[in-house]
């Protein structure tokens, strides 16, 4: 493979280590929102357990918050993403 077929060092490959890379690479502005969203569906689904019981706690921890969060750092991913198309 030659060198012009390389993939690009800011390309996070898939792995978990080169998401974790540019994830690091955030502003910090970032990474501040969105641990405190995280934290506030945990709120949430705490004070959504105690009302409704287990199965809808456990719901909103372990469904809606991970589809936010993943949301919210695709769409800031893709926008930092410069590879060609």
């Amino acid at each position: 493979m030659g060198r012009h077929e390389e993939p690009l060092p800011d390309r996070a490959g898939g792995t978990f280590w080169g998401t974790a890379r540019r994830l690091t690479r955030l502003p910090n502005a970032f990474l501040l929102m969105l641990l405190a969203i995280v934290i506030g569906l945990a709120i949430v689904a705490v004070v959504v357990q105690n009302a409704y019981g287990d199965f809808w706690g456990a719901l909103v921890s372990a469904g809606l918050a991970p589809f936010v969060a993943s949301m919210l750092l695709r769409g800031k991913l893709r926008r930092r993403d410069t590879r060609p198309r």
